[in-house]
């Protein structure tokens, strides 16, 4: 598909070049665009079917007539001609029939008639050439010089975004490039003589992370270094100095703490320590890219906050002014190596102090957690013991006859109602008391995930103090229920045996 949209595209641009060869035309050029502009020709000389199966291929033309009235004819895509007469009037120019010929065709809206009745009048003519990469398969622009100046339809970085714009179109056409071609990280530039090539590739998934961590405002769209670099070429020499520049200038960017970029301006801000403020606009030299893309390969290997820190207070520590920036690469990544070493080591000794703390605090808790459920379990112990001491003694009374059957029973209801009462302080309020402090601790285990790992942090859960703590607990709740189980038989026993 793409190869046969080449050659649609190369038939275009051989009619629309005849034409500006033969009427001394001029060309402006962008990416993925093209126009000719010819001045103080006649009409007839541009065929109408010609300009319309331009059209019909995504192109465009705009005739201009100043001839005692002005017209504008548009044929745009699919190939519609459409007239609009914005001043003066027909019958200063035309007369008779033809005049009623061309009064009809206004009228009725035949832009191709209207044109060609307008056949000897003088014209200027815009021949506009656009190419969808999405459709095409491919970036085009027609010469390297248009691609490395951009002039006034852009800048160096909108170039840049442009040829990267569309994720699935990796390679440029440059239509005066012949058989030359260049190979980068994440893209191929050729000639339309050449035999396509792939990128040569990189590892994109750093960069990726680092982008959604630290990349904001217009940044996102702008590629990582080793996208732009070239890796090989052959010819091309122009475009391969400006694809070096760019990669150059995209390294600093990326890692920079934030970008002001507009349409005529690009400029980048360092913010930790000094305040540091460099202009890219212009493109930098490719003098000191080697270490400047090994200071972005390494700065973009992790996203994680010490490492970017590291490497913003290097170039605090290490350039001087805007003006040193470029050349302090190797010093900037020597710097920020240093400084995340140091921070690293912080990091883990206070990781250490963490964890030491951590197990500590569970050792205090399960300890506390026991003698909560011990003390627990002595309190309810010695309340069932009274009330079955309580339920004996009513027997021991009734059988001596100091007691009647009716006292007894209100009294065995008593001591019952107090054996309730030591269940229900025990359950309800004694033994969560005890198993809130175990899960108060394991909650706010839960939020240390800074300071620990999730493997610290299973570890420590699972200590045996813990876990003993635990089974403390549940044999104190065993050893209560048993007890309480055992009063309410004596006192059913004792319910039955007075009289």
């Amino acid at each position: 598909m793409a190869d046969t949209e080449l050659e649609s595209l190369r038939e275009s641009l051989g009619v629309i070049d005849q034409w500006r060869r033969a009427h001394a035309g001029t060309y402006t050029d962008w990416l993925n665009g093209s126009w000719a502009d010819i001045k103080n020709v006649q009409v007839k000389e541009f065929d109408v079917t010609q300009l319309r199966q331009l059209a019909q291929h995504g192109h465009s033309a705009e005739i201009t007539i100043s001839a005692g009235f002005q017209a504008r004819v548009t044929i745009d895509p699919p190939g519609a001609v459409v007239a609009n007469i914005s001043s003066g009037d027909l019958l200063s120019t035309f007369s008779g029939e033809q005049l009623s010929d061309i009064e009809a065709a206004y009228s009725e809206a035949r832009g191709e008639d209207f044109l060609r009745l307008c056949g000897e009048l003088q014209c200027s003519i815009r021949l506009t050439v656009r190419v969808q990469p999405e459709a095409y398969g491919f970036s085009w622009i027609r010469t390297s010089a248009a691609f490395v100046n951009p002039g006034p339809k852009g800048a160096w970085w909108d170039t840049i975004q442009g040829l990267f714009r569309t994720p699935s179109v990796n390679r440029l056409v440059v239509e005066n490039a012949g058989s030359e071609w260049l190979t980068a990280g994440g893209i191929t530039v050729h000639g339309p003589d050449a035999e396509p090539r792939k990128p040569s590739g990189y590892d994109a998934g750093p960069w990726d992370v680092y982008r959604k961590a630290w990349l904001a405002e217009d940044r996102q769209t702008l590629p990582p270094p080793p996208a732009v670099r070239p890796q090989d070429h052959h010819g091309l020499d122009s475009i391969a100095e400006f694809l070096s520049e760019a990669s150059h200038a995209l390294c600093w960017i990326w890692l920079a703490t934030s970008a002001q970029i507009s349409a005529a301006r690009i400029a980048i801000t360092f913010e930790h320590g000094s305040y540091l403020e460099v202009d890219f606009t212009h493109l930098p030299q490719t003098a000191g890219i080697e270490d400047a893309i090994k200071l972005s390969d390494w700065s973009t290997a992790s996203p994680d906050h010490m490492r970017h820190d590291a490497v913003e207070n290097a170039v605090s520590a290490v350039v001087s002014g805007p003006g040193a920036l470029i050349g302090s690469a190797r010093r900037v990544l020597h710097t920020a190596k240093v400084l995340l070493g140091l921070a690293q080591s912080g990091a883990v000794a206070e990781a250490l102090a963490s964890r030491r703390a951590a197990v500590q605090a569970a050792v205090d808790a399960a300890r506390a957690s026991s003698d909560a459920a011990r003390s627990a379990a002595r309190s309810s112990s010695d309340r069932v013991f009274a009330e079955i001491a309580a339920g004996v003694g009513i027997i021991l009374a009734n059988s001596g006859s100091l007691i009647n059957v009716v006292l007894a029973h209100w009294l065995i209801l008593l001591v019952a109602a107090l054996a309730i009462v030591t269940g229900v302080t025990a359950y309800v309020f004694e033994y969560p008391a005890a198993g809130h402090t175990l899960q108060s601790y394991e909650k706010d285990l839960n939020t240390l995930g800074g300071a620990l790992t999730p493997e610290d942090v299973g570890d420590i859960k699972s200590m045996d103090s813990l876990k003993q703590a635990r089974t403390d607990l549940y044999r104190a709740q065993i050893t209560t229920a048993i007890l309480l189980l055992a009063t309410f038989i004596a006192l059913f026993i004792g319910w039955i045996a007075v009289k």
